[in-house]
């Protein structure tokens, strides 16, 4: 029997071999909330000659799809699969000792052939931890954000083909010396300078058709179809007019890169890391504004674009993990 609350509840998943076919979940990560709900719709009809009321038997429901987030703080270890499922493409070479060098990037064939298994374990009052397992899970999109005195926080929005209840809870095990990357451990630098950065989200947009539903209510796979996006908001102190002159001009600016290290060396190699790269990007606003006597801020919304050389986005983490 476990404890009747929020205390008991789980998050596992594992990669798909086929879109929609359900496997036993491996992967178990920590996870601050999630909310994944089913699209229930009704299907209701009124024929004359039964009166004013809706007559028994004359509405059926089902399951369209299910949606929704799930909030994790972002580790040292264990994030490979679920960071291959934002971008797409996923290598990993070995450095020195046990350290892994993991290179993420977005993939040409915009996650074709990429779906998870996500099982979410539900406790109710009375201990029982209620298996809720959602087959072809695709990431729609997702989030990295982190700001003064808080660790960095990863958000996956899923879009899923079928969800059951009906599937024996997996039994969790979880990552070991694992640990979060915090605000303290960041470093951020635009063109090789270094900036004094606030905050920062950085959300990237798959673009899938998720609608591709048929008669007899199944699901196929969802198809890119639409660009690829990443956005970011940086939270900078007005310093003077660059930003503001590089939004107003359209400069296209070289070189974002966000670092993350952590305090620790792994064994026989340097220590754990995640670092964020964002090759050019353009600002798309705003002004710094007067809100009263404090010292005034400079948003910055920036949009990535693709140099036509590397990635639009990479992350890179050094890791123990071995694959993803």
């Amino acid at each position: 029997m476990a404890i009747g609350s929020g205390l008991a509840a789980q998050v596992g998943m594992v990669a798909e071999s086929v879109y929609g076919t359900a496997v036993t979940v491996t992967r178990f990560l920590e996870f601050n909330t999630e909310g994944i709900s089913a699209d229930v719709a009704s299907i209701q009809t009124k024929g004359l000659g039964t009166g004013r009321f809706l007559k028994t038997g004359n509405h059926k429901e089902y399951v369209r799809f299910a949606t929704g987030p799930i909030e994790f703080d972002y580790k040292t270890k264990g994030f490979g699969l679920l960071l291959k499922h934002c971008l797409g493409s996923y290598a990993n070479v070995v450095v020195a000792g046990s350290e892994y060098k993991a290179t993420i990037t977005p993939d040409t064939a915009g996650l074709a052939g990429l779906s998870l298994t996500v099982q979410v374990g539900r406790p109710d009052i009375g201990g029982t931890v209620r298996a809720f397992t959602y087959a072809g899970c695709k990431v729609t999109e997702w989030e990295l954000k982190i700001g003064q005195d808080q660790q960095l926080v990863l958000v996956c929005n899923f879009d899923a083909a079928t969800v059951v209840t009906n599937v024996a809870l997996a039994s969790a095990s979880y990552q070991t010396g694992d640990e979060i990357f915090v605000f303290s451990e960041a470093a951020v630098t635009i063109a090789a300078a270094a900036v004094s950065l606030k905050d920062f989200s950085i959300k990237g947009k798959n673009a899938l058709q998720t609608e591709r539903r048929f008669l007899g209510n199944a699901k196929k796979e969802p198809l890119a179809n639409g660009e690829f996006e990443v956005t970011a908001d940086l939270s900078f102190e007005f310093e003077d007019l660059t930003r503001y002159a590089a939004w107003i001009a359209g400069t296209e600016v070289a070189n974002l890169v966000i670092t993350f290290t952590g305090p620790t060396n792994i064994a026989g190699g340097g220590p754990p890391k995640l670092t964020i790269t964002i090759p050019k990007f353009m600002y798309t606003g705003s002004n710094p504004a007067v809100g009263g006597p404090d010292i005034l801020m400079n948003p910055a919304p920036i949009k990535a674009l693709y140099n036509g050389t590397d990635p639009i986005i990479t992350l890179e983490q050094r890791t123990t993990d071995t694959a993803a």
